[in-house]
């Protein structure tokens, strides 16, 4: 009997990888989750807080994987979506209560979760220190850092303007720079000023420079 072909047997382990692939992609479990939703958020889309969940509805088109509850994974995303407020300026904001609706078999449930944000978390004012040094372009340049007065303080901005700075001063010639931030109360309630400190380190100069080949 003649023996199979590469091609087949590289076909048939495709065959058995995809298969493991696709079962290790289907949620396990008992109660399908047919919807969750959200109340009370203003500051952020339903859409964009679906995103910080790990618990998902089971989608309407009827080849839609379907996704299945978890009590402990649900209970989990309620503190990641008070860690997400807290990161991003609404330090205050809770959830006050979730609905779990079952249907009548019990093998569906329809989720909502009901938050109060609070009052967010606003930036009175963006300092920089240890820039006495720095060349007056330089200076001007920090106009783009990612940071805003009068917004709430957003973690990640901050992180983008130390990101923002540290390039700046790399491209005027400080490849040893190091930049660093904090927070501190502001003169209102609520508000919050943002240092971000640097420390320069030497300047790097070009030597001599020579053309060969010319």
């Amino acid at each position: 009997m003649r023996r199979p072909g590469t091609s087949v047997h590289r076909w048939l382990a495709a065959v058995a990888v995809a298969a493991v692939v696709s079962s290790a992609c289907h949620d396990e479990g008992d109660v399908r989750v047919e919807s969750l939703k959200f109340d009370g958020n203003h500051a952020f889309k339903s859409s964009r807080l679906a995103e910080v969940v790990v618990t998902r509805a089971t989608g309407r088109m009827p080849w839609a994987r379907p996704r299945f509850f978890s009590r402990p994974v649900f209970e989990a995303d309620l503190d990641r979506l008070k860690a997400f407020y807290s990161d991003r300026g609404y330090p205050d904001a809770r959830v006050t209560s979730t609905d779990v609706n079952f249907n009548e078999k019990r093998d569906a449930v329809d989720l909502r979760i009901h938050l109060d944000e609070g009052a967010p978390l606003i930036v009175e004012r963006v300092t920089f220190t240890g820039l006495d040094q720095a060349p007056p372009d330089l200076k001007e340049a920090l106009d783009s850092v990612p940071l805003r007065v009068g917004l709430p303080r957003d973690r990640s901005f901050v992180a983008g303007a130390r990101e923002r700075v540290t390039f700046l001063l790399h491209d005027h010639g400080y490849p040893h720079a190091r930049v660093g931030s904090s927070e501190a109360a502001g003169s209102q309630p609520k508000t919050v000023i943002v240092t971000i400190a640097v420390t320069m380190g030497a300047p790097a100069t070009f030597g001599d420079v020579s053309g060969v080949g010319l």
